[in-house]
C-alpha cells in the first residue's frame, strides 16, 4: 500500500506504523514489568524457581522489539534509505 501513494506520503505512513508498533511494545514493557511483580511471590511447584523468570520474557522481548524498530529507523535516517522496504528500486 505504501508504494501505491506518493513517495512522501508512503514514507510517512510507514514511519507512523513503525512508531505505533514501538509505542505498543513500550506499553508491553510497562505492563509486563507490572505482571512480573506478581511472579516474584509465586514459585514453580516442580522446579521451585520463582515465576518472575518466566514472566520477565514479555518485557524483555518487547524491549528487544523496541530496540530493533529504533535501530531500523535510525539506520534509515543515517543511510538515507527508504523505510518502505525492498521495493526501493521501483519508480514512483
Amino acid at each position: 500500500m505504501t508504494h501505491a501513494v506518493p513517495r512522501t506520503l508512503g514514507i510517512a505512513i510507514k514511519v507512523l506504523a513503525y512508531l505505533a508498533c514501538a509505542a505498543f511494545c513500550v506499553l508491553l514493557v510497562i505492563l509486563g514489568l507490572e505482571f512480573a511483580e506478581i511472579g516474584e511471590i509465586e514459585t514453580s511447584p516442580v522446579l521451585g524457581l520463582s515465576k518472575w523468570y518466566v514472566f520477565m520474557s514479555l518485557p524483555v522481548g518487547a524491549g528487544l522489539m523496541v530496540m530493533n524498530i529504533a535501530g531500523f529507523l535510525l539506520a534509515c535516517i543515517i543511510e538515507g534509505s527508504d523505510p518502505r522496504g525492498a521495493l526501493d528500486a521501483v519508480g514512483d
